[in-house]
């Protein structure tokens, strides 16, 4: 079950960066169909399920475990305003999952109601993680849009138990960037692009935000360059590596990052992203030797 389900990811994960690259590349009044895009370039086998809605698509993984998070993503088009100069607009999304019992928040006596699991305003796509607590079918909807002519879509789930995955673990990002004895084993390849350790510092050393945050760009970069620069102690089948993906995915759509331009991108998906990967770090720091 492991080896399928590492292949599994090896696979989602393919598909899964060149529908983002897609995505991005489309034109605006364009309708992206994900499974075909996905087919043309990777084959007849599609490594990953979607799901099209009338405003887009939903896109998930093959094969679900129980306990573990995933990725799930909605893509749909630029929405733009009305008028002889339309300007870009974000759209709002919505998934909902329908758990069983009555919801104490309405009147009516139930048997079953939605909950929300995903909410965002956003461009072009929105990705966020989820972990089931049981096995089995789950039914859940997605919306894409706000107005009154926007319809759910209905999407089946099915979560199996997978058994117990092993995790692995991963140094920090202060341990490659901030310690002047670490040697860096190979230049690292970061949303397409590689970069040197001399680059890699530069960038670790650029001031932050004048706002007291840093910025999005440079948040992700050091988070997934701590990743790949552990090399096989963070194992293929980590959790950390949905949140990986979804950094990834928005980096290769800039310019190589360097300390001048790291500020002129932004991008509230992929930061949180960043931070969970801190976040797993933290929990599967690895022990220096």
């Amino acid at each position: 079950m492991k080896n399928q389900i590492t292949s599994k990811i090896l696979k989602f994960a393919f598909a899964f960066m060149f529908v983002l690259l897609a995505s991005s590349c489309s034109d605006g009044n364009e309708t992206l169909d994900v499974a075909a895009l996905a087919k043309e370039k990777v084959g007849s086998e599609v490594f990953a399920r979607t799901v099209q809605g009338p405003n887009g698509t939903f896109f998930f993984p093959d094969d679900i475990c129980v306990n573990k998070k995933f990725v799930f993503c909605l893509n749909f088009t630029q929405a733009t305003t009305g008028g002889p100069n339309p300007k870009n607009q974000k759209t709002q999304v919505q998934v909902q999952l329908l758990v069983a019992g009555d919801n104490t928040e309405t009147t009516e006596i139930e048997s079953e109601y939605y909950i929300q699991i995903g909410q965002a305003n956003e461009d072009v796509q929105y990705c966020f993680n989820y972990e089931f607590a049981a096995a089995g079918d789950y039914q859940l909807r997605f919306k894409i849009g706000a107005s009154g002519n926007d319809t759910w879509t209905s999407v089946t789930v099915t979560v199996e138990d997978c058994g117990i995955v092993e995790e692995g673990c991963s140094m920090s990002q202060g341990f490659w960037f901030a310690k002047p004895q670490t040697v860096w084993p190979s230049d690292v390849e970061v949303g397409g692009k590689f970069y040197t350790q001399t680059e890699g510092k530069a960038i670790w050393n650029t001031n932050d935000n004048k706002k007291g945050g840093i910025a999005d760009a440079k948040k992700g970069f050091l988070q997934v360059a701590a990743i790949k620069l552990s090399g096989s102690t963070v194992l293929l089948t980590d959790s950390v590596w949905d949140d990986v993906e979804i950094v990834e995915a928005w980096l290769s759509t800039l310019d190589k990052l360097t300390p001048s331009n790291l500020k002129d991108f932004s991008n509230s998906n992929a930061a949180e992203a960043a931070g969970r990967i801190g976040d797993w770090i933290d929990a599967h720091h690895c022990t220096e030797e």
